[in-house]
């Protein structure tokens, strides 16, 4: 499934649907040119957005390297894909980003077939700023739920593109989740007074109040203790609860 609609002025989300694994994306039109945020499961689907980005020239950026995030590329015309450095190492690494596409594929043969893999050509380390002609696009590393995750701030519509450095009803904590410089970014962005509406790659739109639950749920998986959720969660997010609660303590 396939959902294109318009949030803001200049700014659109699209979301896929796979199994049940909803994820969203973004495109940023700026005058000169259109950033789409993630191009998420299906090329088909990616190419709904043409007729909104016109005649701009197409900037792809990864929120991180994960299945759900970037296999429309090949169906874009784009100039460039920028990702964070640790994105493009996990595009090189068979065992990572190829082979979770020939995974998917042999589960969903006709819907995921024709799928070619796109790899990062521009990569950063901490930050990188985009002029889109009219809006720009902070892009900043944040390492939380993956290594090679990044946030993008749109300063002039108040707008934080989260990927999965932030989610509804839980996020998602592996062993090797940097959890204390996770909550300084995103207790960082929280302070932020340009931020208005914080955008994730999986469930409710809000504004800061998103970033500070976010922080507070982490909080208190790293202490060990028990979060009172506010939210009825389906057999995916129990068990990323259960597992949350068993990793999370003393990570730093």
């Amino acid at each position: 499934m396939t959902k294109l609609e318009p949030l803001l002025d200049k700014l659109y989300l699209l979301e896929h649907d796979l199994d049940g694994t909803k994820v969203r994306g973004a495109i940023v039109l700026g005058e000169k040119k259109a950033l789409i945020w993630d191009t998420l499961i299906y090329p088909e689907g990616m190419r709904l957005i043409l007729d909104i980005c016109q005649n701009r020239e197409i900037v792809v950026v990864y929120s991180h390297a994960d299945w759900d995030h970037v296999w429309g590329t090949c169906a874009l015309p784009y100039t460039e894909v920028i990702a964070h450095e640790r994105c493009a190492a996990r595009f090189a690494d068979p065992s990572d980003v190829e082979k979770s596409l020939l995974d998917y594929q042999a589960k969903y043969p006709q819907a995921l077939k024709g799928i070619e893999l796109i790899a990062p050509t521009r990569t950063f380390k901490d930050k990188l700023s985009l002029d889109l002609g009219g809006l720009s696009a902070d892009l900043s590393y944040l390492p939380g739920h993956t290594q090679d995750g990044i946030v993008a701030f749109i300063p002039e519509l108040g707008v934080l593109l989260g990927g999965d450095a932030l989610e509804t009803p839980l996020p998602l904590i592996y062993e090797d989740s940097p959890l204390s410089s996770w909550i300084n970014d995103l207790e960082r962005w929280s302070q932020d007074t340009r931020v208005k509406t914080v955008i994730p790659s999986h469930g409710e739109i809000k504004g800061k109040a998103l970033i500070l639950y976010n922080v507070a749920y982490l909080k208190t998986m790293q202490a060990g203790k028990a979060f009172d959720l506010p939210y009825e969660l389906d057999d995916f997010y129990k068990t990323a609860h259960a597992r949350n609660q068993r990793v999370s303590p003393g990570l730093e």
